[in-house]
C-alpha cells in the first residue's frame, strides 16, 4: 500500500509521542491497571480468529493483548518487538487486534509504540487504523495528540477523517469539559466542510447542556 509521506502534522504526532513516554514512568501503573475491573474479552471478540488460528502473527497479537489485558506490559513490548522483527511482509491486519484493544482500553502509549513500528515498517494505513488510534489517544486523556491526527488526516486528500472520527474526539472532549479543544475541532469540522450526524448533534447538545449548568452554578 501507498505510504504517507511525513509532513510537519506528523512529525508533530511524533513530539507528542515522545513527549508522552516522558510521563510512561509515571503514569505506567495507572495504563497497566485500567483492565483488571473489566471480564477478560476472549481472542474471538478481538478479531484474531478474523486473521486465522493458524496465523504466527495472530498468535501474537493474541499473546499481546493478553499481556496487556494481565497487566504484563514489559511482556507485551517484548512480543511486540518480536513481531517487528520478523523477515515475512506485515500488512494492516497484523497490527488492528492491538490497535482495536488500545482503543477500547483505553491505552494511548501502546497505541504509539504500535504506530510507530508500522512506520518503521512502511505499513499503509487505513480509515480503521486511524480511528482506532484517535479512540484510544482521545479516550486517554491526549486530546492534543487526538487532535494533531485529526488536522494531519484533514490535509491528506482521500484520507480526510470520517465523521465518526470526529464524534469520537467531540465525545472526549465534552467528557474531559475541553471547550477549547471542542471550538477548534468545530472550526476543522467547518474548514473541512464536514457535514454532522445525529451522534454529532447529540454530542453538541451535551456541551450546552454543561454550558448552562456552569452559568447557573455561577449566577448562584
Amino acid at each position: 500500500m501507498h505510504r504517507l509521506l511525513l509532513s510537519p502534522s506528523v512529525r508533530l504526532i511524533t513530539d507528542s509521542f515522545c513527549r508522552c513516554k516522558s510521563f510512561e514512568k509515571g503514569r505506567r501503573n495507572v495504563f497497566e491497571r485500567l483492565e483488571f475491573s473489566r471480564t477478560f474479552v476472549d481472542s474471538q471478540d478481538l478479531g484474531v480468529s478474523d486473521i486465522g488460528a493458524k496465523s504466527v502473527t495472530g498468535v501474537l497479537q493474541s499473546q499481546i493483548v493478553n499481556a496487556l489485558h494481565l497487566g504484563e506490559r514489559d511482556k507485551a513490548l517484548s512480543i511486540l518487538s518480536t513481531l517487528n522483527c520478523r523477515n515475512d511482509p506485515l500488512r494492516t491486519d497484523d497490527f488492528v487486534c492491538i490497535l482495536d484493544y488500545c482503543a477500547r482500553s483505553p491505552d494511548p502509549l501502546f497505541v504509539m509504540e504500535t504506530w510507530r513500528i508500522m512506520e518503521e515498517k512502511e505499513i499503509g494505513m487505513n480509515s480503521r487504523c486511524y480511528m482506532l488510534i484517535i479512540q484510544a489517544l482521545t479516550k486517554g486523556g491526549y486530546l492534543e495528540e487526538a487532535f494533531n491526527w485529526l488536522s494531519y488526516l484533514g490535509g491528506i486528500p482521500h484520507s480526510r477523517p470520517d465523521l465518526p472520527m470526529y464524534n469520537i474526539f467531540l465525545s472526549g472532549c465534552i467528557r474531559m469539559r475541553s471547550m477549547g479543544h471542542i471550538d477548534s475541532c468545530l472550526e476543522l469540522m467547518e474548514n473541512q466542510m464536514v457535514g454532522k450526524s445525529e451522534d454529532t448533534y447529540w454530542e453538541l447538545l451535551k456541551v450546552c447542556t454543561i454550558h448552562w449548568a456552569i452559568v447557573l452554578l455561577i449566577m448562584t
